[in-house]
């Protein structure tokens, strides 16, 4: 009997250590490997863990901010960013700032100025890094900062103007992926 709970205890090991281990390779993965699906479905998990819509919308920017960073990745790695994964960035954007406007308006300022600032080094990042890039590698990055500056105008009209956001996000006004001059102001649907 000792030595069938020892085996078992081993078999137990293997697997919680093994599903460690694969979550910590899945944590640094790229979009295109084996393990992003894993990455994928542990951040939707957590995600559906949070029940307050402050920290989901935190956690939806968070989300956006880690996809860009993986494109500047992929690009050091000579890969183009793909739609999908830029879709993943608005669709993040989307959702944090939908989060946002369910927020009661006095808690509104809490959480739109650090996710504010947290766009602004994000916007600062993503040019310094697309002026390393040639021409033809930069339309991802530009596409990507086009939705960045909305979502700055957006939670700065956030700040300014509680009430139009929370219209504007709780009546289905979303982020469009677009490129810079061709972004539609805030606000037109």
């Amino acid at each position: 009997m000792t030595a069938l709970m020892f085996k078992a205890m081993i078999v137990f090991g293997l697997l919680v250590g093994s599903a460690g281990g694969t979550a910590v390779l899945a944590h640094d993965s790229l979009p295109g490997s084996p393990m992003y699906p894993i990455k994928q479905t542990m951040e939707q998990a957590r995600l559906s863990l949070i029940s307050d819509p402050v920290s989901q919308s935190y956690q939806h920017f968070a989300l956006a901010r880690k996809r860009t960073g993986e494109m500047r990745r992929l690009a050091l790695k000579g890969k183009q960013p793909d739609e999908p994964l830029m879709a993943q960035i608005q669709y993040h954007l989307n959702q944090g700032l939908t989060l946002a406007a369910q927020v009661p308006e006095d808690e509104l300022p809490g959480l739109l100025e650090p996710v504010r600032l947290m766009l602004h080094a994000e916007t600062a990042a993503m040019e310094q890094f697309q002026h390393q890039l040639g021409p033809p590698d930069q339309a991802p990055f530009q596409k990507a900062n086009g939705m960045l500056h909305q979502v700055g105008k957006a939670v700065d009209e956030g700040l300014a103007e509680p009430q139009a956001f929370r219209a504007f996000f709780a009546n289905g006004g979303e982020i469009a992926l677009c490129e810079g001059e061709d972004c539609p102001p805030f606000g037109e649907k």
